[in-house]
């Protein structure tokens, strides 16, 4: 594996593309404590609209962070791994650390 492998690195960029978004985040760190939850409850518990935390999961959805699963006229979704989002987390705490480090 290799970093200048487009057919790797083209899913990675999207899916950093992705949780570049704060709003995204929240609902990928909501997942990842609550674990399955309806996109009702999800734009509740992030305090957004139905269509507007519908467009996030959608887009989460297309990176491949999450899952979705009907059951009649309701949607749930859920993680698609929870390590990939704590390896996430990691990685964002250890850019900013080294950060810091890099700043003094």
């Amino acid at each position: 594996m290799s970093i200048q492998d487009d057919a790797i690195f083209e899913p990675f960029t999207k899916l950093l593309k992705a949780v570049a978004d704060p709003s995204r985040r929240h609902i990928l760190m909501l997942l990842r404590h609550q674990g399955e939850m309806s996109v009702n409850d999800i734009a509740a518990a992030v305090n957004l609209s139905q269509p507007l935390a519908s467009q996030h999961l959608r887009v989460l959805k297309e990176a491949e962070a999450i899952y979705a699963r009907k059951d009649r006229q309701q949607v749930y979704y859920r993680l698609v791994s929870v390590p990939l989002c704590d390896a996430l987390t990691n990685l964002l705490e250890l850019y900013q650390h080294e950060l810091k480090k890099f700043r003094g």
